[in-house]
């Protein structure tokens, strides 16, 4: 089975052309091809926590229920973990291929169902009176089918326009954070004339402080001294970071938009980085914007993950149809 991870704008165009009001007669034939990949058992469309966070920005109750109900349509509640969760494990498995411990290593368990999976375990608790009108209503479904009723009502949302009552809309403070933080760094490079090796540098450095907490775990975990680590050296430590298959597209995408100085930093920049970077790190297929296609294909990402990054959902069915092999 291929793992095809879509990002928002594809889910949307997909929508349309499941509604039949596709942009491109070329968007309602790769609908059709994704549709039969999902029947006949042959392709699987995960949601991320991005993709809800992503819905739930849309404050009209009517397209974010249309582009909802086409997401768990496709999806069957399919679900990859978020970056977090994935992390240690990554880690463990990192630290072993050069310490020997810890041994043995945690797998990563990339793939799994709903919004408890997607979420790391955060998801909220279903409020018993929901499960309780939801089996007098229908009590032919078994407690998987509930779950999947549930998620989909919460990936939803309310039917009214958002944001409503006491249910608002995501929170963007940390993203714009994000952005503003990029934008600082980059005046810093542009200011200091860096070079687009000590560009790569840099966030190669930050993006090891960004994951600090979980490191000193993993070290714990595994007995490996600190000094011992950093023993590894500058170049040990950077192809450390490509070892973790949740970061080596963010590390790569990262530095290529700092190398242009030219770049505009924008809060939706940080949903798409991050678990564009899970999903090659893990899928077989990502459908993305065309500048990030753009970047990835520069990246030659196949030859590392095995993943086939692509810019339209009109390149889908013929790539639905190819063999994808993983490394």
């Amino acid at each position: 089975m291929k793992r095809v991870y879509l990002d928002q704008n594809q889910w949307s165009y997909l929508s349309l052309a499941l509604r039949e009001e596709p942009r491109t007669p070329e968007d309602a034939i790769a609908a059709e091809a994704v549709k039969r990949s999902v029947a006949d058992g042959t392709a699987s469309f995960p949601l991320s926590t991005a993709h809800v966070f992503e819905t739930w920005k849309q404050h009209r109750a009517d397209r974010r229920q249309a582009l909802s109900e086409t997401m768990m349509e496709i999806s069957r509640n399919d679900a990859i973990a978020s970056p977090q969760t994935l992390l240690p494990p990554e880690l463990d498995q990192a630290l072993w291929t050069r310490f020997g411990r810890p041994d043995p290593p945690t797998e990563p368990v990339p793939f799994g169902r709903g919004l408890k999976h997607l979420s790391g375990g955060l998801a909220p608790e279903s409020d018993p009176e929901l499960v309780g009108y939801l089996r007098e209503l229908h009590p032919d479904l078994d407690d998987a089918e509930l779950t999947d009723r549930i998620d989909a009502l919460l990936l939803a949302g309310p039917d009214e326009n958002l944001p409503t009552a006491e249910i608002g809309q995501p929170d963007l403070r940390f993203a714009e954070g994000f952005a503003a933080d990029q934008a600082e760094q980059q005046r810093r490079f542009k200011e200091e004339g860096a070079s687009k090796d000590e560009i790569r540098r840099t966030i190669a450095v930050k993006m090891l402080m960004d994951i600090k907490e979980p490191l000193e775990a993993g070290l714990a975990r595994a007995g490996v001294p600190l000094d011992d680590f950093t023993a590894l050296g500058r170049q040990g430590l950077t192809d450390f970071m490509f070892d973790l298959p949740s970061r080596v597209a963010l590390l790569e995408l990262m530095w290529r938009q700092h190398a242009d100085l030219h770049t505009n930093w924008k809060p939706n920049d940080l949903n798409d980085l991050v678990y564009l970077s899970v999903a090659i790190g893990y899928c077989d297929i990502v459908v993305t914007e065309r500048r990030w296609a753009a970047m990835l294909g520069q990246l030659d990402v196949r030859s590392k993950t095995g993943a086939t990054v692509l810019g339209k959902l009109a390149e889908l069915p013929a790539t639905l149809a190819a063999p994808v092999p993983r490394p």
